[in-house]
């Protein structure tokens, strides 16, 4: 905080159980989209098992390999976070090269410290020591590399390269040359540093000779800052005028019509001001009342259900309707992005009665990707991307079948999952045991598909097991501004939208109202796919 950074929550994150800390992360990464420069900082224990680090949480019982992707935090998760951000700048710095604290309980095949990995674009990673060594804990509370590090940030005048090389300099020094700190970078651009102008000769790193004051310091991100918020300000008075004129309107289709694009034109959150949610609440409220008056919700096609020729996918009919989507009656915990619960209309369409499972994706790909053989062909596909997914469609869509089969938009998904757009708190129902596969009782796996009690329309898994992949890109405030019928999603984004929890997650991910997301890109355990699909 002495040199401008801002703490996630506000405080550190000291003694973190699992959940806490990948609650953490996300929280991270949503925080340095739109240009911050990113930091994130760890010390403590991390290990690394087949090239993979992992950060381990103070509540973490591993006794065998199998226990780590359950127990421990994949320091991968991190990096993907910084990817998606799209900022500048991302600074990784791991404090955490220890020897193995599992060893004794089974562990064994696990490497010295850290494994050296790519940084991504625009990112640098600084490590306690070098890859395959362990750092030293220190006597006094902070180890020799953070006492290292904290001065150095503060020294002024030093760029990012000469900073880790002063704190590499000075750790040197207090181990008598056995620890040595490593870097790990990708190309950045412009020049970035902690603190202001170059300062006298005080110590190891200060032989280092840094250039001089570039382009890109903590004074153009203060000016950066300022440009920003008068912008926003400016799109403020922007969205105050277009409600005005809307609410000038004559006659309710014009009314409705300009609601409507009131609510696609400024669906974005102003960071700086409250204003914009207030008007878009008060926007969606009017276009929703216009529209219960004109009973514009769109009839339903007709839809009937049935089986895919090749792999025996069964889909069930969803018959069209009105229902309330977001965070409303039933729910508990919700996070922001779920409000404001509104009103959404859906004509009818298909859905798969089951997640694709193991089996059916071999069927068409050739391979199955999830390395949970002994759950068996009927077990739900797991280690997808969304981008995987496209691969998978196109070439079932290429069979020749009559019917068109893609991914369920959110709106689908979550009236599916609603049983037809009931108020239930997860899908199909209040009893989360009975309905999905969480943490509380998969016994740390995953299981075969509808091994659960179905939804009040007969689909299995909707809640738990594992994520499901839908087709809509992610947007925090979407919400507010979604038009009412058959609402498609942001048009652009960085992540899309995955629902339902899985059997690795709590319960609570498992609510029907729950959102998440990750890049297209992203593969991990317990994140698999269901279809929808269209037939003439």
């Amino acid at each position: 905080t002495a040199v401008g950074f801002k703490l996630v929550g506000g405080k550190p994150l000291i003694d973190a159980d699992k959940p806490a800390m990948e609650k953490a992360v996300r929280q991270f990464g949503q925080a340095i989209r739109g240009g911050a420069v990113g930091l994130f900082y760890y010390a403590g224990h991390g290990i690394q098992v087949k090239g993979q680090n992992y950060l381990i949480p103070v509540t973490a019982n591993v006794n065998s390999e199998t226990d780590v992707k359950y127990e421990l935090v994949d320091a991968g998760y991190v990096l993907d976070e910084m990817a998606n951000a799209g900022n500048r700048l991302n600074i990784m710095i791991l404090d955490a090269c220890r020897n193995n604290p599992f060893g004794g309980r089974g562990l064994r095949s696990t490497g010295a410290g850290l494994a050296q990995v790519s940084a991504p674009s625009g990112t640098v990673i600084g490590y306690a020591t070098q890859p395959g060594n362990t750092a030293l804990d220190g006597f006094d509370g902070n180890s020799p590399y953070t006492q290292a590090l904290a001065q150095a940030i503060k020294t002024p005048g030093l760029d990012i390269f000469a900073t880790f090389n002063k704190v590499g300099l000075l750790v040197k020094k207090a181990t008598g040359g056995e620890q040595q700190p490593w870097l790990a970078t990708s190309p950045v651009e412009g020049r970035f540093q902690f603190a202001g102008d170059p300062p006298p000769d005080d110590g190891p790193g200060d032989a280092v000779q840094t250039p001089g004051k570039g382009a890109f310091d903590v004074g153009d991100l203060e000016r950066n800052a300022r440009q920003e918020q008068d912008a926003w300000a400016t799109w403020q008075t922007e969205m105050q005028g277009a409600f005005e004129r809307v609410t000038g309107l004559s006659g309710e289709t014009r009314q409705r019509e300009g609601w409507k694009r009131f609510l696609q034109a400024y669906a974005q959150n102003n960071p700086y001001s409250e204003d914009d949610e207030t008007l878009r609440q008060d926007a969606n409220k009017r276009m929703q009342a216009l529209e219960a008056r004109a009973g514009t919700t769109p009839p339903p096609p007709p839809s009937r259900g049935g089986t895919e020729p090749v792999t025996g996918m069964e889909f069930v009919a969803v018959p069209g309707g009105t229902f309330e989507m977001g965070c409303g009656a039933g729910q508990s915990d919700c996070a922001a992005d779920q409000k404001p619960a509104h009103r959404v209309s859906l004509g009818g369409f298909e859905l798969g009665k089951h997640e694709v499972t193991q089996g059916q994706w071999r069927a068409v790909m050739g391979s199955n990707p999830a390395d949970f053989g002994a759950c068996g062909d009927n077990c739900p596909v797991e280690q997808v991307s969304w981008d995987d997914v496209q691969g998978f469609l196109a070439r079932l869509n290429g069979r020749g079948d009559r019917c068109r089969y893609r991914l369920p938009t959110e709106a689908e998904w979550e009236y599916a999952c609603r049983s037809g757009g009931r108020p239930e708190q997860y899908c199909g129902g209040s009893d989360g045991d009975r309905l999905a596969w969480h943490d509380g009782n998969s016994g740390g796996e995953t299981h075969p598909v509808g091994t659960k009690a179905p939804n009040g329309l007969g689909l299995y898994d909707m809640s738990g097991n594992v994520w499901e992949w839908v087709a809509d890109w992610y947007g925090d405030s979407y919400y507010a501004g979604s038009p009412r019928d058959n609402p498609p999603g942001p048009p652009t984004g960085s992540a899309r939208v995955r629902r339902g929890g899985s059997w690795l997650y709590g319960p609570a991910n498992a609510q029907s109202a729950v959102r998440d997301r990750d890049a297209p890109g992203s593969r991990y355990d317990g994140l698999g796919v269901r279809l929808a699909r269209t037939c003439p």
